[in-house]
């Protein structure tokens, strides 16, 4: 807590002296942060700042599991889903019984929004539909039209992403083969 709040050569002062919290004065002497915090409560805790932008003091701190002081963290996404909000993906994921990393690329990388409002759909998950893009008069998803073109999902969304293809350039044009 004192290094990361006064040490320039911690690797998270940045995030905390950087950014001007500080540790009360009276807490310098350990026996009054004892006094004030109580002794830990056991393994797995660890201290929190109650408002994130102020200082480790007594009014604003509190000890807390590590497993739900991670919930609070500023970097963590914070998401709505059919109306329910989210403090971060991982609690998003566990809801829905997905792995993270399943439901993180399902956002990132086929393009759901984290604003999902659509009621779930008989046979389908409680996200909603990936989306549809439509070519020649016909809506597909992309990994429908990867299929049906006999390209790898990853290429077609990477022509359309990543450099910015139309839906109909990334459809017809042939996939390069190296030679060797």
């Amino acid at each position: 807590m004192k290094r990361r709040c006064e040490d320039v050569k911690n690797n998270r002062y940045a995030s905390y002296g950087g950014r001007g919290i500080r540790v009360t004065k009276e807490w310098q002497d350990f026996r009054v942060f004892i006094h004030d915090m109580g002794p830990l409560p056991g393994p797995g805790y660890s201290i929190e700042r109650i408002d994130n932008d102020d200082h480790y003091r007594p009014e604003n701190c509190k000890w807390i599991l590590k497993i739900d002081q991670a919930k609070n963290r500023r970097a963590n996404r914070r998401i709505t889903i059919a109306g329910t909000q989210f403090n971060s993906l991982d609690e998003a994921a566990r809801s829905f019984e997905l792995p993270r990393s399943t439901f993180k690329n399902r956002i990132d990388l086929l393009g759901w929004k984290s604003e999902l409002t659509k009621p779930a759909i008989s046979g389908r998950n409680q996200f909603g539909d990936p989306p549809l893009y439509t070519h020649q008069g016909v809506s597909r998803t992309l990994q429908q039209w990867a299929d049906h073109v006999g390209l790898l999902y990853f290429t077609l969304r990477r022509r359309i992403k990543h450099y910015k293809w139309t839906l109909d350039k990334a459809l017809s044009t042939p996939v390069r083969v190296k030679k060797s």
